[in-house]
Formats: C-alpha cells, sequence, structure tokens
C-alpha cells in the first residue's frame, strides 16, 4: 500500500481525503495487496490498534469499519473480474441496514465529480454526507423501495412519483438540515434533479414539479407513473463486479411488470453506460453550473429490451 493513503493517528482518518480510514481508495489498494486471509490479518490488526487511540469506537463500530468491508470483498476470488447477477442475491432493506449502507453510500460517492462541486472542503465532505446518506435512505424505507445486494456490497434507492406534496416538503427540509452550511448547492442540484424527473416522467414544472396535484389536504394519492432511480452503489473495493447490474435488473423487472417509467440523474460516465445498455436513454449532458460537472438525464420506458454490452459493461 502506498504511503498516499494511510491513517494519521490518533484520529484514524486518512490523510489524504480526511475521510475516516479505511477510506476508498485505501480499501481498493489493499484488496489489491493482499490475499483474502493476509487482509483479514492486517485489517484485524489495525482495528485493535485504533480501538486504544478511539475510546469510543464501540465493538460494532469497529467491526463494521475495519473487518465487515473486507469480509465483504473477500467473498470472491480475489482474482475474478465479475460476479454474475444470478450468484448476486437482492433484497429488500430495512432498518438495520442503514448505518452501513450510509457509509457504503458514502464512500462511493465521496470523490465522484458531483461530491467535489457540492463540498470543495474534503474533511467535512465524508462526515456530511453521512447524514444526508441516513436522512435519504430512511426516507426510501418509508416512502420508496431501497434494495441491498449480497452482503451489503450495493444498494439502490428507488421513489415512485408522483408524491404527496406534504411527504416532499418534509423529507426537502430533512435533507437541508443534513447538508448544514452546504444547503444551497444541495438545493440547487435537487432543483435541477426535480426539473429533469419532471421532464421526464412529464410531471407538472415548478416548485411542485413531482408531487401529486391538490394532495395538501390529505386526500389520495394519483396513480404513481414513474420511479426514480436516487442512489445506486456498488462498494469502490468491488467496482466492476456487476452488482450494479444486479441491482437494476432486478427492479426493472418490477417497474415492467407495472408498466413503470425509470428515471434518474447520473453523473458518471461509467454508470450512464450500464443504464443505457439497460434501454435508459438521455438527450445528452447538462452542467450543474457554468464549468461545474455534467449530469445525464435518462429515461426508460417499460419493456425497453437491453441494447448489446459494449466495452466497460458491468458495475
Amino acid at each position: 500500500m502506498t504511503a498516499e493513503h494511510v491513517a494519521a493517528r490518533p484520529s484514524w482518518r486518512c490523510r489524504v481525503c480526511r475521510a475516516p480510514w479505511p477510506c476508498q481508495p485505501a480499501k481498493a489498494q489493499l484488496v489489491a495487496a493482499y490475499d483474502r486471509i493476509g487482509l483479514c490479518m492486517y485489517v484485524a490488526e489495525r482495528s485493535a490498534a485504533a480501538a486504544l487511540d478511539l475510546p469510543g469506537l464501540t465493538p460494532a463500530a469497529a467491526y463494521a469499519r475495519f473487518l465487515g468491508w473486507a469480509r465483504a470483498a473477500t467473498r470472491s476470488e480475489p482474482t475474478g473480474e465479475t460476479t454474475m447477477e444470478s450468484e448476486m442475491t437482492v433484497r429488500d432493506a430495512d432498518v438495520t441496514d442503514i448505518a452501513e449502507l450510509s457509509a457504503l453510500l458514502a464512500e462511493a460517492f465521496v470523490t465522484n465529480p458531483v461530491a467535489g462541486w457540492l463540498i470543495a472542503d474534503v474533511s467535512n465532505r465524508y462526515t456530511t454526507f453521512l447524514r444526508l446518506f441516513d436522512v435519504e435512505l430512511t426516507h426510501g424505507l418509508t416512502h420508496g423501495v431501497v434494495h441491498v445486494a449480497g452482503n451489503r456490497e450495493g444498494v439502490a434507492v428507488w421513489q415512485p412519483y408522483p408524491m404527496r406534496l406534504a411527504t416532499v416538503t418534509d423529507h426537502e427540509r430533512e435533507v437541508l438540515g443534513a447538508a448544514g452550511i452546504y444547503r444551497r448547492r444541495v438545493a440547487h442540484l435537487r432543483a435541477v434533479r426535480d426539473e429533469h424527473r419532471a421532464a421526464a416522467l412529464r410531471l407538472p414544472v415548478g416548485p411542485s414539479a413531482g408531487l401529486s396535484a391538490g394532495l395538501a389536504d390529505g386526500s389520495a394519492p394519483e396513480p404513481v407513473v414513474g420511479h426514480e432511480l436516487v442512489y445506486l452503489a456498488a462498494a469502490p473495493w468491488l467496482r466492476r463486479r456487476r452488482i450494479g447490474a444486479a441491482l437494476l435488473d432486478h427492479h426493472q423487472r418490477t417497474l415492467d411488470a407495472a408498466g413503470l417509467v425509470g428515471h434518474t440523474v447520473t453523473d458518471e460516465e461509467y454508470a450512464r453506460d450500464l443504464l443505457a445498455v439497460r434501454g435508459w436513454r438521455t438527450p445528452g449532458p447538462r452542467h450543474l453550473s457554468p464549468g461545474g460537472p455534467p449530469l445525464w438525464s435518462m429515461r426508460r420506458d417499460p419493456g425497453t429490451r437491453p441494447t448489446p454490452p459494449t466495452a466497460g459493461y458491468g458495475r
């Protein structure tokens, strides 16, 4: 392992990104450097050392942080390039998954283009993301669909639209509260996503885009016309094992059976390509701001047949 992604003691944060160690780059390097026995031995030793510096680190938290991810990373042969979807189980998440899935999402997105645009200060990015993803996962479990792949190796969060006005308003308040001092950029990103969704699902455009009209009085919601893929992430140290593919294929069968449109917004080219081979279409990128990162709004109609795989297929 290179010296770039080692822990600074006694804080046990990465010297580069300041995320709790082992951070995403450190995990990727450790998986490449050790066999499965060596990896587990190394992180167990690091866990014991961290317990001396971090008296508040509980045994459960230490396991999840140092050992849990290594166990997931070594479930497949280290020399294998992919894990077939048929071998990857997908289940519904529950509240006991929130903490680990929040960490997985934070690590998966902490280095992507929009993350840097949202929160330039890397020392605050990871902890802010943990708060945001706690809110998003709690909302998803209550009002949407959250799927987990394997041993918490991947997660997909889906949200139905239209949605009750009171539900969306409450969720917006919680998200912006979790964003803290970064609420303005988070609000801007969410507004752009709302515009994309409104156009893709043919919903009203404006402050109530994506909401069920006339539901402020508590009346029954209108029929759902689509599902938005809010987040799709695979453990960064297990990329290219087709974990994201398994999650997508699992829910697309539900969308097809119900005749629902799928929509998402992504800022990553390989995620765009993964969606594209499954029939998701995009009119092209739109930048968050002049010079900002691109976003691709993508829509999939029910029953769309996938196109042949291209280079880089599978996530």
